[in-house]
């Protein structure tokens, strides 16, 4: 269900920007294509490495991501 509708929201994102004039695709396709790669490399680690090892680099991640967000908007 959660990838259902992240595919929705995606890809309304996506018309408004094509709409506004700002889809580029220069960017996007490079992204696009690390997903696609990432996924599949993802699901075939994520049976691999076990649950608690998996849980505690995605929490040092988004860790590291939230502080460099909160520098980004301190400017």
């Amino acid at each position: 269900t959660s990838h259902f509708l992240l595919c929705i929201s995606s890809f309304i994102g996506m018309v408004i920007y094509f709409l506004l004039g700002h889809l580029r695709i220069d960017f996007m396709m490079p992204m696009a294509m690390g997903a696609i790669i990432g996924a599949k490399i993802g699901a075939g680690l994520s049976s691999q490495i076990d649950e608690v090892v998996l849980k505690r680099g995605i929490a040092v991640i988004v860790f590291f991501v939230a502080i460099k967000m909160f520098l980004v908007g301190l400017g």
